[in-house]
């Protein structure tokens, strides 16, 4: 090994050596580093195809939202307006049941007049006709029942 040839031959094989494994570590930190770099891009895109879908997502629930709440607003002020005709038809209704109940009481009045007529003309030989003050007695009450109707 004296041979100043084989030193050098030798340094240079061994600088060589040095420089591969450099080099290697180098571009396998680089490559490393691509890799990552292009992993953060996809990562990147993939969260801003999520992100642009979810707010797609919100803004169409925001839209059913505002028209399921325009829906609400209509429901409401006609179920305010059913609630006034509800109260309304009550309120006919209620007189309607006390004209009935008055109208049947007047009925019942006119039934026990004509009763009262029937019984006093079989009871009686003499006929209405002939005795015309019986006759307007017992009519003139009804008359006026149904005047009053």
């Amino acid at each position: 090994m004296s041979d100043p040839v084989i030193i050098v031959a030798l340094i240079t094989f061994l600088g060589t050596v040095v420089t591969l494994y450099n080099g290697w570590r180098v571009s396998k930190g680089k490559n490393k580093t691509d890799v990552s770099i292009s992993h953060r891009k996809s990562l990147s895109e993939d969260e801003q195809k999520f992100r642009t879908d979810l707010l797609t997502e919100v803004d169409s629930y925001r839209d059913k939202i505002v028209s399921l709440m325009e829906k609400l607003d209509k429901l409401s002020v006609l179920n305010t307006e059913l609630r006034i005709v509800n109260s309304e038809l009550r309120s006919v209704n209620a007189e309607l049941r006390d004209m009935n109940m008055a109208l049947l009481a007047k009925v019942a009045a006119m039934q026990e007049c004509i009763d009262t007529v029937h019984t006093s003309s079989t009871t009686t030989t003499t006929s209405t006709v002939t005795n015309p003050q019986v006759f307007v007695n017992t009519v003139a009450p009804i008359e006026d029942n149904l005047q009053t109707v």
